[in-house]
């Protein structure tokens, strides 16, 4: 047997009470649970008590009269009210559907199969409209997140320091991005570039690439070592996070004057592009992403530094850029990545990201990204030095 409707009733006259009663056990089509409220009063509390899917309302009640009844009880129930009323009153029943009444219906004119019917469709209708303003709610609160993505993560962004520059890119697969970089200035002419990739994409990811974002971008304000740095943000992240959930991290911290830099990979993966022309350099991940980093017997985060040469170029990408589809599934592929990156190295950072997505733009020929696609590349010292 289905659950049964639960209708309040709120009625002050005992025997239309009777009849309306009388009226609904005849009923084939309707099958509900009926409490009587006789005062305005009387409803409000057991609206507050009691669940209700459909109230049903007379207009004239001890202590309140005509259209302000329905408006003060609308106010306290923001589901559906039918109104049954004696009032047969043309303006009075406009003025009420236009209020947000589900259906008038005039006592003495109304049998079982109509009552009943007006009853379900009203219920119906109620329960349309209360997952229309869920619907709206949740929009309303994706847009937020959405505008807050965008005011975070900024599609392109460039920065320059002595005797370089470094750009950052996110392209999401949607229309929030899971991938986090960033460009944090440091004391000293240094410069913290920051590649986040947690896994999956859309809603979730980006709702806690927002918290790895504001996790890192505190710690980064002491906390100047990556290797450090990761490993304080796995102790603050990690064991909060979704079983399953994690980031990959890369972080590097470029000095613009000794041409140093110190970086630290979790669970992802940078390339040293050399001037020279050179192959490129992996450098690895020496530990687990955050949220894997807590299991027992893993490699601590620790830094590695090296020694650039004017010309060098940090490449960081998350694996939506190589893994990006053509419209025959072929992906683009890690070989191809570094070979154009390659090719494109004495560009500037920010014109060598913005020919790399025209490149593969032309490469997948109209297939959507299938996951988000991110770019950091940074130059400390000028090739033509």
């Amino acid at each position: 047997m289905s659950k049964p409707l639960q209708v309040l009733l709120v009625e002050d006259d005992e025997f239309d009470e009777k009849l309306f009663r009388q009226l609904i056990r005849r009923s084939d089509e309707l099958y509900c649970e009926i409490t009587n409220g006789r005062t305005l009063a009387e409803a409000s509390r057991q609206l507050q008590d009691t669940p209700v899917d459909l109230v049903v309302l007379d207009l004239n009640l001890p202590d309140s009269r005509g259209i302000a009844t329905f408006q003060a009880l609308h106010a306290a129930f923001n589901g559906p009210i039918l109104i049954y009323s004696g009032t047969n009153d043309l303006e009075l029943t406009q003025a009420a559907l236009k209020l947000g009444a589900q259906d008038f219906l005039v006592k003495g004119e109304a049998d079982t199969h109509s009552l009943s019917r007006a009853m379900l469709f009203a219920a119906e209708r109620g329960k349309r409209l209360e997952v229309e303003r869920s619907l709206a709610s949740r929009n309303r609160e994706l847009n937020l997140l959405f505008q807050v993505h965008e005011m975070l993560l900024p599609e392109l962004s460039s920065h320059a320091f002595p005797s370089g520059a470094a750009s950052a890119a996110v392209f999401p697969a949607e229309r929030a991005s899971g991938d986090y970089c960033d460009l944090i200035p440091l004391p000293d002419s240094r410069l913290l570039c920051c590649v986040a990739d947690v896994s999956g994409h859309g809603l979730r990811a980006s709702q806690l690439m927002l918290t790895a974002r504001a996790t890192i971008r505190a710690l980064s304000q002491s906390i100047h070592d990556p290797g450090e740095l990761i490993e304080a943000a796995g102790a603050l992240l990690g064991r909060d996070f979704p079983l399953g959930s994690f980031v990959t991290t890369f972080l590097a911290v470029i000095d613009g004057q000794s041409g140093t830099m110190t970086w630290c990979g979790a669970g992802h993966e940078g390339f040293l592009i050399h001037g020279d022309g050179s192959e490129p350099v992996s450098l690895a991940p020496c530990t687990a992403p955050i949220g894997l980093m807590h299991l027992a017997g893993l490699d601590p985060a620790q830094s590695t530094v090296v020694q650039l040469e004017p010309g060098d170029l940090l490449f960081v990408p998350t694996d939506g850029v190589f893994e990006a589809m053509d419209d025959q599934s072929r992906a683009f592929g890690l070989k191809r990545m570094l070979q154009r990156v390659q090719e494109l190295h004495r560009e500037t950072p920010e014109t060598l990201i913005r020919r790399m997505c025209d490149t593969i733009e032309e490469f997948c020929n109209g297939q959507a990204l299938a996951d988000d696609m991110t770019m950091v590349c940074a130059r400390p010292l000028d090739f033509t030095q």
